[in-house]
């Protein structure tokens, strides 16, 4: 395949942590399986490479695009979306089982049902469990309190109740929803230096997250805080996404190779 200039630049750069920024259409992707590609030709193990997505497809894709370019004898490379590596790791580090994970269905039920024990107006169930839905996701991946958040679908007293009882069954019933997931890989990598440093250091060192559209403090700061960690991070971004670029800049000023680069394809 021929690269441009900047393309090259991006795909040869190999120490230190790299911001990609460009549009649709500009190789961002071409970027990616270029640089994987050199990475190992250049003595990097494929086990120690981790390439993130939002959506299975999307990983799946990005597999497949790989190894059409490398050939087979690279599948130790590792491609999965947030929510699928984390519970690779919980997986492994806490032998958890699908028998844990709830259901979105059922977690739904449940909601739904002591929504309608302590709210007189629930006539538009549906749609207030879903927004319910939505607010218990936005706290849990921001690290937020439910005591310091203020819902806006339901009166905030209720929104605490019905928060209170779902996190108190899932516990009694040791059930991970998808948001769970996250925060306990969290938790352990805060808790558990030797376990952090297995991830990022031996299973993780080089680190690639194709696109992020979601900004969730605690996706960004699990295992891929760029440059307060040895290994290299490489972040395909699209131009909207500024709260992580600007984090990305404060951040690659302390990698311990001291180089941040940031590469423009378009």
């Amino acid at each position: 395949m021929d690269y441009n200039i900047q393309q090259k630049e991006a795909i040869s750069h190999m120490q230190g942590p790299m911001l990609v920024l460009a549009g649709p259409g500009c190789g961002k992707t071409a970027v990616i399986t270029g640089r994987i590609k050199n990475l190992i030709e250049n003595g990097v193990s494929p086990s120690s490479i981790l390439v993130v997505t939002f959506t299975r497809a999307a990983a799946a894709e990005m597999k497949e695009r790989f190894l059409r370019l490398n050939g087979s004898g690279n599948e130790k490379v590792s491609f999965g979306t947030f929510h699928g590596i984390f519970y690779r790791i919980l997986k492994e580090e806490y032998h958890l089982s699908s028998e844990n994970i709830l259901g979105e269905d059922v977690k739904f039920s449940f909601i739904k049902n002591v929504l309608l024990k302590n709210y007189e107006e629930g006539c538009f169930e549906n749609e207030l469990t879903a927004g319910m839905i939505r607010e218990i996701s936005y706290i849990k991946g921001n690290g937020i309190s439910s005591e310091n958040y203020y819902s806006t679908t339901v009166p905030n007293d209720l929104f605490k109740k019905i928060f209170s009882e779902y996190r108190r069954w899932t516990r009694e019933n040791r059930k991970l929803d998808f948001d769970d997931i996250t925060t306990a890989v969290y938790q352990l990598m805060a808790e558990n230096r030797p376990i952090l440093e297995k991830w990022q250091m031996e299973r993780a060192k080089c680190r690639f997250l194709p696109i992020c559209p979601d900004d969730r403090t605690l996706w960004r700061g699990t295992l891929f805080p760029a440059g307060r960690a040895a290994g290299r991070v490489t972040a395909k971004l699209p131009r909207s996404s500024g709260p992580f670029v600007e984090d990305f800049a404060q951040n690659g000023r302390k990698c311990p190779q001291g180089i941040m680069r940031q590469m423009d394809l378009c």
